[in-house]
C-alpha cells in the first residue's frame, strides 16, 4: 500500500467501527463507498469515487485531516540497513544499522 493510497486513511480514520475514528462518526453508506473504491480496479472510476467520498466528508464536517507530509531523507553509502520511516515512532531503532568501515570517511 502506498502512503497516500485512500484506503490507509479512509478505512483507519472514517469507517464504522474503526477502532481509530474517534469522533464516533459512522455512516454505512459512506463505509460501503469506502470498500467499493478499495476494490476498484480502473482508476479513472476509483477516483470518481475518492472524489465522492471525500465531498461526503466534507459536507458532514467530519474530522478533517488537514495536511500530508513529505519527507526528504538524506542517505550516505556507508550508512547500512537505515530504512527511513514515514513516521517518527519509526526511528527510535536503529539497531539494525551499521557503518561499512570500507566505506566511512576519514578525518
Amino acid at each position: 500500500m502506498e502512503p497516500d493510497d485512500p484506503d490507509a486513511t479512509f478505512y483507519e480514520h472514517y469507517a464504522c467501527g474503526s477502532p481509530r475514528a474517534y469522533h464516533g462518526y459512522c455512516d454505512p453508506e459512506l463505509t460501503k463507498l469506502i470498500e467499493q473504491q478499495s476494490q476498484e480496479l480502473d482508476r479513472a472510476r476509483r477516483l470518481v469515487l475518492v472524489q465522492t467520498i471525500q465531498r461526503k466528508l466534507a459536507d458532514a464536517a467530519v474530522s478533517p485531516i488537514l495536511c500530508w507530509r513529505l519527507d526528504y531523507f538524506t542517505l550516505w553509502p556507508y550508512v547500512k540497513n537505515l530504512v527511513p520511516h514515514h513516521s517518527l515512532y519509526g526511528w527510535g531503532r536503529l539497531q539494525d544499522v551499521w557503518l561499512d568501515p570500507a566505506l566511512t570517511p576519514r578525518p
